[in-house]
């Protein structure tokens, strides 16, 4: 096995343009990971993908410096009761599979969020195999599905609702 030096961090704005083309390859190579498509995405501004970054808890993978994954984490408003944390947009590129990156960026994110919200959520194209399987492993259970709620690919599909609640933040 060979080890590889991985580094996980939050984005900055001068991370914009590789986490444009990371995200705008995944849209292209795994539609199905993704409830936008390429057409609509490569078409928005530099500056959209820089506010993103910029609102965000956006994290990515990077091997020798090179942006190869990615994951975002919204903590949503004080409204949600139990307070509630989203994952969204988690891709690692074709090229680094299989070395552990995605299990970090969810580490990551999973860390980020503990102290902060009671569960963390996310949802995945029942279609997206690979994906729900990874997110049960990783200990996300199905809580419910959304018929017909994602489009991808020009049609819709049914959404799998996963969810992990977090330890109890009372010490």
């Amino acid at each position: 096995m060979v080890l590889v030096a991985k580094t996980i961090r939050q984005l900055t704005s001068a991370d914009t343009k590789a986490y444009r083309d990371l995200r705008l390859e995944g849209l292209r190579l795994s539609a199905d990971a993704f409830c936008s498509t390429w057409d609509e995405e490569s078409a928005r501004p530099v500056s959209f993908f820089t506010d993103w970054i910029a609102q965000r808890t956006m994290l990515g993978g990077f091997v020798e410096q090179q942006l190869c994954g990615i994951a975002c984490l919204r903590i949503l408003g004080p409204e949600t009761i139990p307070r509630e944390g989203m994952i969204n947009a988690v891709y690692v590129s074709e090229a680094f599979r299989g070395i552990g990156m995605a299990r970090d960026l969810m580490d990551a994110a999973v860390t980020h969020a503990r102290h902060q919200v009671d569960v963390v959520t996310l949802n995945v194209l029942a279609s997206n195999t690979d994906a729900l399987r990874f997110y049960e492993q990783y200990g996300f259970e199905n809580c419910g599905i959304a018929p017909s709620e994602a489009k991808t690919c020009g049609q819709f599909g049914d959404e799998i609702l996963m969810s992990m609640p977090m330890p109890s933040n009372v010490s």
